[in-house]
């Protein structure tokens, strides 16, 4: 059962559902029916999804560790397109992995984001910066969600684009809610140029950028899972509750 406080909650990017240890004689993952590959487990009381991930190559299951939501990495460097809410000046970088298709990255926009905008963007203390992680195995309209905000971005209504496609769903039904009339529909609503909307999308023209960026991820900062967030430098996974990044950003400042 999921549980909405459950700090665990993430949809995770590894080559198999149990990684055999090594010299193990186990069978390797891979070769499993595809069925099992995408198939839930659990660890640590906590129901994780797993996949392979074209982009990662390899990976084992991670349920997260109990007490400790953070660890101390690289923080992610500025880069091109990146979009910003709040102050880019401000002391402390939020820089967000998601993918609008993973349920527990719309749980984190509903539970936390929001509360976090509130307390520390809103009053200048921290920045949200915004980066694609698509799960193309297991959410098949993660790529063109993405693709259509950054259609969006080219007409400087990402962050309206972003809340709107979260807002058109639920944790319960994200995995299905997302489809082509909802882009055009989002975009009519929020006053895009329909025709340069529509022919960004219908081009592909930032697919390219959406695949390297969380290619990116996956290989520089060792992401491999949704939502993953990092306050500075310090790297948390999964849809933790606003208390969690509360203590971090507070730290932070």
């Amino acid at each position: 059962m999921e549980n909405s406080q459950n700090t665990e909650h993430k949809h995770e990017v590894t080559s198999s559902t149990h990684a055999a240890p090594a010299g193990s004689g186990a069978t390797p993952a891979w070769l499993l029916p595809a069925s099992i590959l995408a198939a839930a487990v659990m660890v640590s009381g906590s129901l994780v999804y797993m996949t392979y991930s074209s982009r990662s190559g390899s990976g084992d299951i991670y349920g997260g560790e109990q007490g400790q939501p953070s660890v101390t990495v690289e923080a992610p460097a500025a880069a091109d397109r990146d979009v910003i809410l709040g102050d880019p000046d401000a002391p402390v970088s939020i820089v967000l992995y998601e993918d609008f298709q993973c349920p527990y990255c719309v749980q984190f926009f509903d539970e936390t984001e929001s509360a976090i905008r509130t307390a520390y963007v809103e009053t200048g203390k921290a920045k949200i910066v915004y980066r694609h992680f698509p799960l193309v195995q297991i959410h098949p309209e993660a790529l063109p969600a993405a693709e259509a905000s950054e259609c969006a971005k080219d007409q400087g209504k990402f962050w309206e684009y972003h809340d709107e496609l979260y807002r058109s769903e639920s944790s319960a039904i994200a995995e299905t809610t997302l489809n082509r009339a909802l882009y055009d529909s989002i975009a009519t609503k929020l006053g895009l140029n329909m025709g340069e909307f529509k022919s960004c999308v219908d081009s592909g023209k930032h697919r390219a950028f959406v695949q390297a960026q969380g290619d990116e991820a996956a290989t520089k900062y060792g992401v491999r899972s949704t939502p993953t967030i990092f306050v500075n430098d310090q790297k948390v996974e999964g849809a933790y509750p606003f208390s969690t990044f509360q203590t971090l950003i507070d730290a932070e400042l």
